[in-house]
């Protein structure tokens, strides 16, 4: 238990003003409480210092049992996954010792929370995922290729929404309404109104560098020694160039 006031919240929010990581860190690892560590993990966050990561990640791979009782890991796990994001590029090493690891043991739910932070961090986040596309263990291999096709086609789609918004506002707001199931499907949307589809604009948007380094990566992939993986390279290819 964690032996602080009857007002756990307040506490978490007094040690968040006084950037206390290593107390916070220290309620997010001793409370019984999914709901206070939850908070722990919302204000390490909006901290934003990297060296709260790897606690973070830890308790994400797994159903935690504290006494008798078992935690609702869902909460949990998204506002792990919102403090990581908002750390930014700093967490990139953490995160990809974590999905290694996650990947190697199947443990699918904590490689979801490293998915979506690499998802999030732009290009930072497909440049590793490019890195590890070349990793000696081939379930690593296919998951690095898979999330950084949907990488690209988030950004293929993000930018073909704001380009939308731009020229045709009366048919993005209704996609916008949608969130991100919406904008993750204007391809269709776009082409017959003359807005090109290809994977330029993600060059635009990432960098030339990056984007070639990452199609080239997934081009490569195709030619792999495991089946799986050249399986997922072709599905990750096939969506970012859909509709174009």
């Amino acid at each position: 238990m964690w032996p602080f006031d009857r007002d756990p919240e307040r506490r978490i929010q007094k040690l968040r003003a006084r950037r206390d990581v290593k107390s916070l860190i220290q309620v997010f690892q001793a409370t019984d409480s999914e709901y206070i560590a939850a908070s722990a993990a919302r204000a390490l966050g909006e901290i934003g210092d990297p060296s709260a990561a790897q606690v973070l990640l830890d308790a994400v791979g797994r159903t935690i049992i504290r006494g008798d009782h078992i935690w609702g890991m869902d909460v949990l796990r998204k506002l792990v996954t919102e403090a990581l994001i908002k750390m930014g590029e700093p967490v990139i090493p953490y995160v990809v010792s974590a999905m290694e690891k996650y990947v190697a043991t199947e443990e699918w739910l904590g490689a979801r929370v490293t998915d979506e932070v690499l998802m999030s961090l732009g290009v930072p986040g497909a440049e590793a995922l490019t890195a590890l596309t070349k990793h000696a263990d081939r379930r690593v291999r296919a998951s690095a290729v898979l999330v950084l096709g949907r990488l690209l086609d988030q950004v293929i789609c993000g930018v073909l929404y704001l380009i939308l918004a731009d020229r045709f506002p009366d048919v993005a707001r209704p996609v916008a309404e949608l969130g991100s199931a919406g904008i993750m499907a204007v391809r269709p949307i776009c082409k017959p109104l003359g807005i090109s589809v290809d994977g330029s604009v993600a060059a635009q948007a990432m960098g030339e560098r990056t984007y070639k380094a990452a199609i080239e990566a997934l081009d490569a992939a195709l030619e792999d020694k495991d089946s799986w993986v050249r399986e997922k390279a072709q599905e990750a290819l096939r969506q970012i160039h859909w509709g174009e």
